[in-house]
């Protein structure tokens, strides 16, 4: 009998069996809200086979004693530890072989039951997983693997096999096969209804992202990885996504949240896993190290990992443990300590890759600039930047570096053009990796690049191009986020061809790769024609890159590098409020750039630009921009207004807002259940007036998951918003905390008003705190009753007006943003 058909007689058998024991089993007298674990493979959605530990996973921790008694061909009684959320067995347990039924018994008494297999032939699967562990290419091994798990019929034993070739296709860095194995595992996951099949998933495509620089997304999957494991009470699965949860909040600039993850997941771990720990957590605690005092903690623990990798017989494993000791000694100015650290990276297998050498090469260039060695700094600066064909990080970094020599040496002009092209690497990879709305232990890199150009250009008396530079770095992080909102939402056709792209790519940079280790081979006379040819080769490379991101639509156009847009689009009267490098500045339609003078300002409205507080000059007549840009940017919106009211059905006066406004406007009303994610993001696209009056909800730890709450616990997000780009009039969030941003990282601050404004709507009014529906209600019926649709900055003032008047004060909890 062939795997498949053999598969499909044992789970006839065993719903047969099954039944018949059901028949004869006493219905639980209390029954109890429980999930088994264990289970070794998945054969159908329901029917496992049991593992050797089985488990059992409360929704509700209560006392005991528990028990269970597995039915089979015999019958086997196991006491387990605990009372709760999580059962288990003391040890391992002698299963009865045979289909049949776990059943959870409390103080003897049946109180859940679960169909299982106690046995199962998987002699075929075990052999083809031995091979792909043998095989030389492990991926290709294991895609076999995959084949013969089909053809036996078990579908996690596939989903399994897909998911260990996507781990080897990532690691030989072929992003886009690894991400097309994670979903194919996916899909069978979730036809078996497999829980902790599903949790692998979501953390591998965590860690595939990770590895492509998008550290928001990989945040997102990895976080829901955990809970999944988390709910399931698989522990083995969930400590090891917390670490790597711990590995991103480090890149998010969340490093005290990662080093509280970290911590507690040591014990017990041992060889090469409490060595990548001890780096991990070491890098996490490095984040904060300003003297010798605060480094002792993460040095003592890179020094042992680095002993645990030579120990195990890995010295080439201890490269990052180097590294960290290295950038560790440069940040509390231990340079003998750096020299020696870079000393022994050197000497370590692999060291002649580019990632090694090219992050060397920058501590090494650091380190000549702190000697006051410009020239020394310069050449190691200028050799990172030859590597820096197939590691995106380091040429903005070399660039940056090379602005700073220029400078240190009195050369302005070649430092403008160094901070420039730094930055034009940046701001062309942000599409791409979202590195500049996350990366945070770079970020600090990234705004002294800006900064840098910026005091460049202020100190050269260039104040608007200053504030252009400054404007379009701001808008960049939203322009990355767009990109990566744009790059989860492809369909399955446009994510094939976006992962085959993504591997030409791939092939012809690991090419370059190892045409640029020839470097050292290269005559000295011979090398500016080496590195032109390099360059060129460089410039192709970033040809495949684009047409691959071809497959996903493109974005809108990138800020202007100029404020002429913004001084068209202003009214008369109207002024952006700008702080740069400490210094105010003032834009009007007439003047460009003048220092901001209080004694005699006197807009009419004044645009403040980020998170500066207000000029007391500008009185209440005041509304807030992500970036000045977005003045410009606004499309026309002519469709009929969107009202939505209360979509979780639990906010009465909410529903009467929506109605009430509705009335007043007209329009299409969606209430309660009506108001599903697809009603909403069909009828959305161009209207006049989008109000939502319902639940709001933002995560400060993770800002990309601020979302509006709508039918069925749907969600319109943030990355919803971007990816839709719905031109819109006015956009009234009346829900708790809808003004409010969340922190990307330790410089970067979004929230929904940034996503509406971005997305190129005119105007956003939201919330900062927690609001009363009712109280609300009452505002916005004088908000619209004062002309608020049309011209929402003096209806604003006039409602908070009238509502103090009449003993209610709001001042302070509905904020502006875009056009008055």
């Amino acid at each position: 009998m062939g795997g498949g058909a053999y598969a499909r007689a044992v789970i006839r058998t065993l719903l047969v069996v099954g039944a018949l024991l059901g028949c004869s089993a006493p219905p639980p007298p209390t029954p109890v809200a429980a999930t088994l674990l264990g289970a070794r493979a998945v054969l159908a959605p329901g029917i496992r086979v049991l593992g050797s530990r089985p488990r059992v996973r409360l929704a509700e921790a209560g006392p005991g004693p528990w028990s269970l008694r597995l039915l089979g061909a015999g019958v086997v009684d196991v006491p387990l530890v605990g009372a709760g959320p999580l059962l288990r067995p003391a040890e391992d347990v002698a299963l009865p072989g045979g289909a049949g039924l776990v059943v959870l018994l409390r103080a003897g008494a049946p109180v859940a039951r679960f169909f299982a297999i106690f046995s199962f032939d998987l002699h075929e699967i075990d052999e083809a997983v031995a091979a792909a562990r043998a095989a030389p290419d492990p991926a290709a091994g294991w895609e076999a693997a995959a084949e013969a798990a089909r053809a036996a019929g078990v579908g996690s034993e596939v989903s399994r096999a897909l998911r260990a070739a996507a781990f080897h296709h990532l690691w030989a860095r072929r992003f886009g096969t690894a991400l097309a194995r994670v979903e194919a595992a996916t899909a069978v996951d979730a036809a078996l209804d497999h829980g902790p099949g599903l949790a692998l998933d979501e953390k591998y495509r965590g860690q595939i992202l990770h590895k492509t620089g998008d550290h928001l997304g990989a945040e997102r999957w990895l976080t829901a990885a955990l809970r999944r494991a988390e709910a399931l009470g698989d522990d083995d699965v969930a400590g090891v996504v917390a670490r790597d949860v711990a590995g991103v909040l480090v890149n998010l600039g969340r490093a005290d949240e990662a080093v509280a993850r970290l911590r507690p997941l040591g014990a017990g771990l041992a060889g090469r896993a409490r060595a990548e720990w001890l780096v991990n957590l070491a890098w996490a605690e490095q984040q904060g190290v300003r003297d010798a005092d605060a480094a002792a903690a993460p040095r003592a623990h890179l020094a042992e990992a680095r002993a645990l990798f030579t120990t195990l017989g890995h010295p080439e494993l201890a490269a990052p443990a180097l590294a960290n000791l290295a950038g560790l000694a440069l940040q509390v100015g231990d340079l003998q300590a750096v020299r020696r650290h870079l000393g022994a990276l050197a000497a370590l297998p692999g060291a002649d890759d580019a990632f090694p050498r090219g992050h060397a090469g920058l501590v090494e260039a650091e380190l000549a600039l702190r000697t006051g060695d410009a020239a020394g700094a310069d050449a190691r600066f200028r050799e990172v930047l030859a590597l820096a064909a197939t590691e995106a990080d380091l040429g903005w970094r070399a660039q940056h570096g090379l602005g700073r020599v220029a400078l240190r040496q009195g050369d302005a002009a070649a430092a403008r053009a160094r901070f420039e092209a730094a930055l034009a690497e940046l701001w062309a990879s942000a599409a791409r990796t979202a590195l500049t709305s996350s990366r945070a232990p770079f970020l600090a890199s990234r705004r002294a690049v800006a900064d840098d150009l910026v005091a460049l250009l202020l100190a050269g008396g260039e104040a608007e191009a200053a504030l252009a530079v400054a404007d379009a770095d701001r808008a960049h992080v939203l322009r990355a986020l767009e990109a990566q909102a744009r790059l989860d939402r492809l369909d399955a056709p446009g994510r094939a061809a976006f992962a085959a792209a993504l591997d030409r790519y791939q092939r012809a940079r690991d090419a370059l790769e190892a045409r640029a280790r020839g470097r050292d081979l290269v005559r000295p006379a011979d090398l500016p024609a080496w590195d032109a040819g390099l360059a060129r080769d460089r410039d192709d490379l970033a040809g495949l890159l684009a047409a691959a991101y071809a497959h996903v639509e493109a974005p809108a156009p990138p800020p202007p590098r100029d404020l002429a847009s913004v001084r068209a689009a202003l009214g008369p009267g109207e002024a952006v409020y700008t702080v740069v490098a400490g210094q105010a500045f003032v834009t009007t339609r007439e003047a460009a750039a003048e220092p901001f003078d209080p004694t005699t300002f006197s807009a009419t409205h004044t645009y403040v630009v980020g998170d500066a507080p207000p000029p007391a000059a500008a009185g209440g007549r005041v509304s807030r921009l992500p970036w000045a840009g977005v003045l410009a940017a606004a499309r026309p919106a002519t469709a009929p207004p969107l009202v939505v009211a209360d979509p979780a059905l639990d906010l009465r006066h909410a529903r009467q807002e929506g109605a009430a406004v509705a009335a007043d406007l007209g329009g299409r009303l969606l209430v309660g259940d009506a108001a599903d994610r697809e009603a909403v993001a069909a009828a959305l696209p161009g209207a006049r007036v989008f109000h939502f009056a319902g639940h709001g909800a933002l995560s400060d730890a993770s800002p990309w998951e601020a979302h509006l709450r709508l039918a069925h616990d749907q969600r319109l997000t943030l990355a919803d918003v971007l990816a839709l780009r719905p031109a819109l009039g006015l956009v009234v969030l009346s829900g708790c905390e809808t003004g409010r941003a969340g922190a990307l990282s330790a410089t970067e601050r979004v929230g929904l008003p940034d996503a509406f404004l971005a997305a190129g709507a005119r105007s956003v009014l939201a919330t900062t705190v927690v609001v009363d529906d009712a109280r609300t209600a009452a505002f916005m019926a004088a908000f619209y009753r004062l002309d608020g649709a049309r011209h929402p900055g003096p209806a604003l003032a006039a409602a908070l007006a009238e509502r103090r008047a009449a003993g209610d004060e709001l001042a302070g909890v509905f904020t502006l943003s875009g056009r008055p």
